[in-house]
């Protein structure tokens, strides 16, 4: 029986970041059945060095093994994988850890009418919670529920949200499988925004989209992708072209409003000035330039050949200055 599945997804290099991410799942203070499903993605690390011996009675844990695909697919993986009796669904990264109440507070917002949830929480040494450092959500738009600690109803269209500012980040989630059994990632976008288009998909086809206010997680500085990327990373260019086909993609599906329109375009601008920054880098250090994937952001992007010698002399000037 499970009446919770937790899907993490497993990719480390370190032993112990895993351990913590479990223990604060056992740590929930809910007495409901939880299953998690762990799955391997060829991780440098076994999974079960990493298991606690003594697992409290109320939760079971089995280790799914995949060959690497990165984190989407692996999640699709632990969702084909858990117990046809679970209610809901929750996402935890392994190297974040929840705070006791996540779930409890989780199910008691969701209630019987709402199917996805998300909460505040933590970047790794930061003290400020997310919603205060970006401030892209006012608490003040949104209906307070008499259920759950510091929950609300969002009140706004949370497709707008995502496409201009996302605030949904992949560990705070929890959702009705019933609802959005058939959501899937799309395991294309191994690098980049592979969450924003699960969520977009998900609270489409949400009756309510629910959230707490209260920091119900802390981020970890496991291995990332996303946050480990700066000028010279082996994977930069790859996540240049799943912004890029990020940013197609939700054009063609998504797009709304001129408002979406011009904050897609704004996020396009940024990620040519990152690629030039990133070409000038590597050229000034000797670096080696993947030319194949260069020519696939050109694809994506052939505007790119236009805006580009602007741009380098843009950031010339700026580092000059």
């Amino acid at each position: 029986m499970s009446f919770i599945s937790v899907v993490i997804p497993f990719f480390q290099k370190e032993k112990g970041i895993l351990n913590k991410a479990l223990i604060s799942v056992f740590n929930q203070d809910i007495s409901q059945d939880i299953e998690i499903v762990v799955v391997d993605d060829e991780s440098p690390v076994d999974p079960w060095a990493d298991i606690p011996v003594e697992i409290p009675d109320n939760i079971s844990i089995k280790v799914v093994k995949q060959s690497n695909s990165g984190p989407g697919a692996a999640r699709n993986t632990g969702l084909d994988s858990i117990l046809a009796t679970t209610k809901f669904i929750a996402f935890l990264d392994s190297d974040d850890e929840w705070r006791p109440a996540h779930l409890r507070n989780a199910i008691a917002a969701l209630g019987e009418n709402s199917d996805f949830y998300f909460s505040n929480h933590l970047e790794p040494d930061l003290a400020i919670d997310e919603f205060s450092r970006r401030g892209l959500l006012k608490i003040s738009e949104h209906s307070r529920l008499d259920r759950g600690e510091d929950c609300y109803i969002f009140g706004r269209d949370m497709r707008d949200q995502i496409i201009r500012a996302n605030i949904i980040e992949t560990s705070t989630v929890v959702y009705r499988l019933s609802t959005l059994k058939n959501i899937r990632f799309l395991p294309e976008y191994r690098n980049a925004f592979e969450d924003h288009l699960f969520w977009l998909d998900a609270v489409t086809a949400s009756r309510e989209v629910v959230f707490s206010s209260r920091v119900e997680c802390q981020y970890g500085r496991g291995v990332s992708i996303w946050r480990s990327v700066g000028l010279g990373s082996e994977y930069s260019f790859l996540q240049f072209v799943d912004q890029l086909k990020f940013i197609r993609l939700v054009e063609a599906k998504y797009l709304r409003t001129p408002t979406q329109a011009e904050a897609l375009s704004k996020k396009r601008n940024e990620v040519r000035r990152s690629i030039v920054a990133e070409l000038l880098h590597r050229v000034r250090r000797q670096m080696p330039v993947d030319w194949r994937l260069l020519g696939n952001i050109l694809w994506h992007d052939p505007i790119m050949l236009v805006h580009g010698p602007r741009l380098v002399v843009s950031i010339a000037l700026k580092r000059l200055a």
